[in-house]
């Protein structure tokens, strides 16, 4: 499990988060929405130990954030960020395998690179596998990094030892189709004991893969619990500022329709 209680986060004069608790468990999917600006991206990074927080604390499994070397964090969690740059003519190939960075002693053994493999059949990308990364699509560039992220936290997912998965928006590029497989994997991944927390802002793709949902809105959690309850209409039209209406599609699944 992960924990925030009370944190804030200030870049120069500007308080970006205020007082924001959260909490993520392994079982789960935790959603974390808002509008832009909200803060969701802060939370993240702080939440995964890339972003120094001023005040406040943060969890992981009963210990301090601040005892974990960034070594020791890199093998328990892997963070899927919304842009990810690379300078070099990587194959997609290459670029997964630079997931189990954490685990080498040098030059990756053969489990790193039996890993890499699972990881891009198990995100549908293998048969990108020999192709130049800055040659793909932004969408499949989102599913290399998604590839990526799955190699680091591989071992995770294949034992009792809980594991952590962040996701900042990781299916702003994809095509429908991908965008409900990448969610779907996210959520099976949860139920191996894997807290997987991810940025969404399509509100129905949240209502139907997430668990947990905390609604944001200038640097604070509006609303915070299970996504049945948080994606209610009048929580939805006081932070978004648009009506909502639930609209119940079948016997499992209702979907939100906004407007001005």
């Amino acid at each position: 499990m992960i924990s925030a209680e009370n944190i804030e986060v200030i870049r120069g004069e500007k308080e970006i988060l205020k007082e924001v608790s959260f909490t993520a468990k392994q079982g789960e999917l935790s959603v974390i929405l808002g509008p832009n600006g909200a803060g969701k991206s802060t939370l993240l990074r702080a939440l995964c130990g890339s972003l120094k927080i001023n005040d406040g604390s943060i969890q992981i499994n009963g210990s301090n954030m601040d005892t974990f070397s960034l070594s020791e964090l890199a093998k328990i969690r892997a963070v899927m960020l919304q842009e990810s740059q690379l300078t070099f003519s990587f194959s997609v190939y290459e670029v997964v395998l630079l997931g189990r960075t954490p685990h080498m002693r040098g030059r990756p053994n053969k489990l790193d690179r039996e890993i890499a493999e699972k990881a891009l059949q198990a995100s549908d990308m293998i048969h990108f596998k020999d192709r130049l990364y800055y040659t793909l699509s932004g969408g499949e560039k989102q599913r290399v990094q998604f590839s990526r992220a799955l190699a680091q936290i591989w071992e995770r997912t294949e034992s009792e030892d809980p594991g952590f998965l962040f996701l900042d928006e990781p299916v702003s590029s994809l095509d429908l189709k991908h965008q409900h497989t990448t969610l779907e994997l996210a959520k099976k991944l949860s139920r191996k004991n894997i807290a997987v927390i991810a940025i969404l802002h399509d509100l129905n793709l949240a209502l139907r893969y997430g668990d947990q949902a905390s609604l944001m809105k200038d640097g604070r959690v509006f609303k915070n619990g299970k996504i049945q309850e948080v994606l209610q209409e009048k929580w939805i039209q006081k932070v978004f500022e648009v009506r909502a209406k639930r609209v119940q599609v079948n016997e499992k699944f209702c979907q939100i329709v906004t407007e001005l």
